[in-house]
């Protein structure tokens, strides 16, 4: 399994290197990456930060009170969106509140920098790996280690006054464009019916890809990438329509097999 560290700015850079070299001493089979760069990465890194996404199983994004709009932060956090599941994707928090984080890093299950939330950053890269451990196992491993960490992690941690906070009005002024933006995309949903591929098309796809050979993930990725629609708050109904779809699909197909 290998993770892909995300940062931008020196406090990030030191949290992701900590990170990185951490990691592996809980799951010896995990192997970490992060890049080198800042955002004056040029063409070159563009190529190399796409062979890296392709062999990444899990995304960590190294979250600073400096860098919540860092335009190289976002543009890692977008690109492994579209690589992994989005439950692999989680924000790493140090200095700042998950309250404090605003789309599109929003939408992403964070967690902050502290004990509690490093044991679920633990326990949710666990249950990415291919044989993941027990519960109680995670934990015996993490107490183990977490020491090493929390030293590294309160040395790094930013002074609290120079953290900027959100006002109780950005709160709610988020909320409410939330709330607006989910009111249009329940308007336009009839538009966009259309574009989700039935459900005898998907087991036709699914049916052909698997005789070829294909993996699972392969085959639902294919069929995001040729229906997917371009509003992205529609998007996310859609994909939960399609992925109900595929997954009786798979588990047709997978029924057809047994009794074979």
């Amino acid at each position: 399994m290998r993770i892909f560290i995300s940062w931008s700015g020196s406090l990030s850079r030191a949290l992701a290197s900590s990170l990185k070299s951490w990691v592996p001493n809980v799951f010896l089979d995990v192997s970490t990456w992060m890049s080198d760069h800042d955002i004056d990465a040029g063409a070159r890194w563009a190529s190399e930060l796409a062979v890296q996404l392709e062999e990444t199983d899990y995304g960590i994004i190294c979250v600073t009170p400096d860098n919540t709009s860092a335009p190289w932060l976002l543009f890692e956090a977008g690109s492994l969106a579209k690589s992994v599941k989005e439950a692999r994707v989680v924000p790493y928090l140090l200095g700042i509140r998950p309250t404090d984080i605003t789309y599109p890093l929003a939408q992403f299950q964070s967690v902050t920098a502290d004990r509690e939330g490093t044991l679920k950053l633990v326990k949710s890269i666990n249950l990415a790996r291919d044989s993941p451990l027990s519960d109680d196992r995670v934990e015996a491993v993490f107490e183990k280690w977490w020491g090493d960490l929390d030293i590294v992690l309160r040395q790094e941690e930013p002074d609290p006054s120079t953290s900027s906070a959100r006002s109780e009005r950005e709160l709610l002024e988020e909320i409410l464009s939330h709330v607006r933006s989910l009111g249009q995309s329940s308007s336009s949903r009839k538009d966009h019916r259309s574009t989700i591929p039935r459900y005898v098309d998907i087991l036709k796809t699914v049916q052909d890809r698997r005789g070829q050979g294909a993996e699972y993930d392969e085959i639902y990725e294919g069929i995001l990438d040729e229906f997917a629609p371009d509003s992205a708050v529609t998007r996310e109904w859609w994909l939960y329509q399609v992925k109900r779809r595929f997954e009786r699909a798979r588990m047709q197909l997978e029924g057809a097999k047994d009794e074979r």
